[in-house]
C-alpha cells in the first residue's frame, strides 16, 4: 500500500472509531483529533499546517450551533472533511496552463514513496496527448536507479528522459566492480527514513532493492550473483539516526538532514565464491 493509501487507511479508521463511540462529546471529539494528527504527521505534513486543522475543527465544533435536524456526530466529520479538502487544496482542481511556443518547466517534489516517478510519467503522457512535446528531466541524483526506474516507465509511452547517468544515481560503478570481480555475490540492502507506516517502507525499500538488482541484470550480470532486501526503517546508517532520535531534533531542517541519510541503498559482499557458468 502507498503512502497516500496508508493516509486514507489510517483516516477512515479514526472516523469509524469515533462513529462507534456512544456519544460525540469532548472527549470523542479530541480523541478524533489526536488520531487524525498521527496519521498526517506520519503522512510527513508540515505540524504546522496538522496543528492549523486540528484548531479549526476544536473551534468550529464546540462554539458553533449545530444546524437542525443534523447530529452533533455527522457534523463534526461535515467539518473534518471540510477541512481536510482546505489542506489538500480546495475543492476547485489546479489546472495545468500550458502557453503554447514557450518552454514550460514542471517540477515534482515529495517525500520518498509518494508516487514522483510514475506521476511525472502519467503527466508527460497527458500532456503529450493534448499536442504538447514532452520530455522528461531526472533530477534525483540521489536515490539508486532512479534514473533507469523513469526511463522504463516513459519507455512504455513514449517520452523522452534525459538525466546524468554518470551521478551517484548510476549502478555502473557497481556494473564494473562485477564484472572486475566475476566470483563475487552481493546483497543490495535498500533502506528508508521513518515517513510512512512500518509495512509501506518494507515494500517500498524492497522494491527500490529489487530494481537495483532488475538493472544490473538486464546489463548482463547473472542473477544469481545479487540478492534484492529491503530493510524498512528498521537498519538507520549509524547510531543516532533511529527513528525516536530523528524525531527529537530541534529544527526540521536537522530532521530532514538525518531522514536524507537513512534514505539509501548499499551493497556488500556475501561471498567470493561464484563460479561463472562460462567456466
Amino acid at each position: 500500500m502507498g503512502l497516500l493509501g496508508s493516509l486514507g487507511e489510517s483516516l477512515y479508521n479514526a472516523i469509524r472509531r469515533f462513529l462507534g463511540s456512544p456519544i460525540a462529546d469532548e472527549k470523542a471529539i479530541k480523541e478524533l483529533l489526536r488520531e487524525i494528527q498521527r496519521a498526517l504527521l506520519q503522512a510527513d505534513v508540515n505540524v504546522n499546517l496538522v496543528l492549523n486543522l486540528s484548531k479549526n475543527v476544536e473551534e468550529k465544533a464546540f462554539k458553533e450551533k449545530i444546524p437542525l435536524g443534523i447530529s452533533r456526530k455527522d457534523y463534526v466529520l461535515k467539518i473534518v472533511y471540510d477541512e481536510l479538502v482546505k489542506l489538500m487544496g480546495g475543492e476547485n482542481p489546479v489546472r495545468i496552463e500550458i502557453k503554447p511556443a514557450k518552454p514550460w518547466v514542471m517540477m515534482l517534489v515529495g517525500i520518498q514513496g509518494s508516487g514522483k516517478t510514475t506521476s511525472a510519467v502519467k503527466i508527460a503522457k497527458f500532456l503529450s496527448k493534448r499536442g504538447s512535446k514532452v520530455a522528461l528531466v531526472c533530477a534525483d541524483t540521489y536515490r539508486p536507479a532512479a534514473y533507469h526506474q523513469l526511463k522504463q516507465l516513459a519507455d512504455m509511452v513514449g517520452i523522452p528522459v534525459y538525466g546524468n547517468l554518470n551521478s551517484k544515481d548510476s549502478l555502473d560503478f557497481l556494473y564494473n566492480t562485477l564484472i572486475d570481480n566475476p566470483t563475487i555475490v552481493i546483497e543490495l540492502q535498500a533502506h528508508t527514513d521513518c515517513r510512512g507506516g512500518d509495512d509501506h517502507n518494507q515494500k517500498l525499500s524492497q522494491r527500490r532493492a529489487q530494481s537495483c538488482v532488475d538493472y544490473l541484470i538486464s546489463k548482463g550480470i547473472p542473477a544469481e550473483r545479487m540478492k534484492a532486501v529491503g530493510y524498512g526503517e528498521g537498519v538507520p546508517k549509524m547510531e543516532g539516526l533511529e527513528c525516536d532520535a530523528i524525531s527529537n531534533l530541534s529544527t526540521q531542517e536537522e530532521q530532514e538532514a538525518a531522514h536524507q541519510k537513512n534514505r539509501r541503498t548499499q551493497f556488500i559482499v556475501l561471498n567470493f565464491d561464484y563460479v561463472p557458468k562460462d567456466n
